[in-house]
């Protein structure tokens, strides 16, 4: 079933910039249902919520951190639900939680350098637990470190902790937070934790103190974030840190940021800070390879956006909203979600709202062409999403291509009363005529998949790529012959695409394309290829398919290349296999491009459009084995 966007779209875009609203796409999804029972008398009821692949297919699974049993008690359990590739997922797998913890705050990353997946979380004490991964969506059981700590401190299992290399050793660390108990005495530490590449931790290094925690069961540190804010290739910190009044509620917000040096050394700066509580999350906001912070105000319904800059400033915008109210159950997980939802090549924010009635709404904020500036679009989630009261709650939506059709997706859980089942509402992007990603993305968890050029390509040739990550990606580059031709910043998360047109000389070349996270892990896809003279236009205007020959016979991946003339301007070229777009040109006359089809006989349609509208076309028949 599909559902579009409601017509309160209309009423917040007025709110936004006229200019914008006129041309901006907006977004829609069909809605696909997946039923969650713990056991016959048990249901699952998270807190936090996270989209990780943990079967190395390319396609994220669900993390959910806790069931409850029919009388409402916490079990100590959390789940692992395998995507099946159409945007539902398997009942969820129960795995125990260390001895004592009934929840904990997660991270993830390969922290044995195998290659697979693993899970990070406290185990109470001065103990981190890892689960190390078997890379087919199931883990062995946990494996304990204990760190030193300040006298008196344990590491905190309400505060979140987050993974990346911070000094360059190859071996993925840590950062913890270590308070007292309880959290309203003594001081907050957090810690960096470096990793021994084992799935071990032995020791802690102090670089930010804190105050207490603003009740007893609440950490100061209530978001942690790994980025790259000042884009030099070192990991860096943003840490939000709570103050609390005599009612034990937020009082204030103050958001450092430490910046990497490479070798577990930071620079502090406190650029926010702000008279209660902020909704905070991070990613590359303005794909410009410097990590932006975003921030939803509920008191004074303000988006708040920073955009990180060179010389470790911030530039800031502020946007006012309607008055809705701002959902934010999770003790960890982002409460902005950051993907480019509409497919204009500009990341877009998300998140759940609530109005007045209670009623519950998806709250897009498209991006515009000027800094800080959104469309609103609201999108209705379906009954019985839609008023939770008496049938649970909604946890916090999480993002992530859920059908490995390169669109970014959203999924909700709906939990219900102790003793039923949950379920999985995934919100599939049907949004169409956009442009994502011009190339698959890997079918792996980790990866570069380089789609174009291929073994031969035209003279003005066609750079596409995407990468995966278990980090967060920051940037791809693209080197021919031994020197660096572009870099490209389009990434959300742990996902990245690449697409450039470059004219290069007749001849054999060399191609490397490079992914590196946000703290500089690299990784690599080395390919050549052959510029021939061309694949030469047609003398009116019309589409050359080059290849493949009609009635041919090859394998998959099969090459296309094709070159048009167009009256006017051209607008773009497609490749169309059967019924399915399968890649998109829009800066040259001619393509290139490596498209994976299954075995069978097949027609591929290769269209050319200019921008008046006026469409050409040419088509090949092909035989996959």
């Amino acid at each position: 079933m599909s559902y579009r966007s409601s017509s309160l779209a209309a009423v917040f875009c007025t709110m936004a910039l006229a200019a914008t609203c006129v041309a901006q796409s907006y977004t829609s999804f069909n809605i696909v249902q997946s039923n969650d029972p713990y056991t016959a008398t048990a249901g699952w009821t998270p807190v936090n919520v996270y989209a990780v692949d943990v079967n190395n297919d390319g396609i994220p699974d669900i993390i959910q951190d806790q069931g409850q049993t029919s009388a409402g008690s916490v079990t100590g359990t959390f789940g692992v639900s395998i995507a099946n590739g159409d945007g539902t997922f398997k009942p969820a797998v129960a795995y125990n939680y260390p001895p004592g913890v009934l929840q904990s705050p997660m991270t993830f990353g390969d922290f044995n350098g195998d290659g697979k997946i693993d899970i990070a979380m406290s185990a109470g004490n001065r103990t981190i637990a890892a689960y190390l991964g078997r890379g087919d969506g199931t883990f062995v059981n946990p494996w304990y470190s204990v760190i030193p700590m300040a006298s008196g401190q344990s590491i905190s299992g309400f505060a979140p902790l987050v993974a990346a290399d911070f000094n360059h050793d190859g071996k993925l660390d840590l950062a913890v937070v270590g308070g007292n108990t309880p959290s309203t005495s003594g001081t907050t530490t957090v810690y960096i934790v470096p990793g021994e590449g084992n799935g071990l931790f032995s020791q802690s290094i102090g670089v930010l103190s804190a105050p207490t925690g603003i009740n007893s069961t609440s950490s100061a540190v209530q978001t942690m974030f790994a980025g790259d804010y000042d884009s030099d290739g070192n990991a860096d910190l943003a840490i939000a840190v709570t103050t609390g009044n005599n009612q034990g509620e937020t009082a204030s917000t103050t958001v450092h940021v430490l910046y990497g040096a490479g070798n577990f050394a930071f620079e502090d700066t406190a650029p926010i800070n702000f008279a209660g509580p902020l909704l905070l999350n991070s990613g590359d906001l303005n794909s410009d390879g410097y990590t932006d912070l975003f921030a939803l105000d509920s008191n004074s319904y303000r988006l708040d956006t920073y955009y990180g800059q060179a010389g470790r400033t911030f530039a800031d915008y502020t946007q006012q909203l309607p008055q809705v109210f701002f959902e934010g159950f999770g003790l960890s997980v982002p409460h902005v979600l950051m993907a480019d939802f509409n497919g204009d090549n500009r990341m877009d924010l998300a998140t759940l709202a609530t109005d007045y009635s209670g009623t519950m709404y998806m709250l897009f904020f498209l991006a515009t062409g000027s800094p800080g500036q959104f469309d609103l679009q609201t999108w209705n989630v379906p009954n019985p999403m839609r008023n939770p009261s008496a049938t649970g709650d909604l946890m916090m939506p999480v993002v992530g291509d859920f059908n490995h059709d390169g669109k970014p997706d959203w999924e909700i859980v709906n939990v219900f009363v102790p003793g039923s089942q949950s379920i999985f509402y995934t919100g599939l992007n049907t949004t169409v005529g956009q442009l994502w990603a011009d190339c698959d993305y890997p079918t792996t968890g980790r990866g570069v998949h380089v789609c174009s050029p291929v073994a031969t390509s035209g003279g003005a040739v066609n750079f596409n790529a995407t990468a995966h990550s278990f980090g967060s990606l920051r940037k791809m580059e693209l080197w021919v012959d031994g020197k660096k031709l572009a870099e490209q910043h389009h990434t959300w998360g742990g996902n990245a695409w690449f697409s450039l047109s470059s004219t290069l000389s007749p001849g054999t070349h060399q191609g490397a394309i490079f992914a590196a996270d946000i703290d500089d892990t690299l990784q690599l896809n080395q390919f050549s290829f052959t510029v021939p003279s061309s694949c030469a236009a047609p003398g009116s205007a019309g589409v050359h398919i080059c290849a493949p020959v009609n009635g041919s016979s090859t394998s998959s991946p099969v090459t296309v290349m094709a070159s048009s003339t167009v009256s006017g301007t051209l607008a773009r070229m497609e490749i169309w296999v059967d019924s399915t777009k399968k890649y998109t040109e829009t800066n040259s006359t001619s393509l290139s491009a490596a498209v994976v089809i299954p075995a069978g006989t097949h027609t591929v349609t290769v269209f050319a459009v200019n921008t008046s509208g006026t469409v050409w076309r040419a088509a090949s028949s092909v035989t996959v084995p």
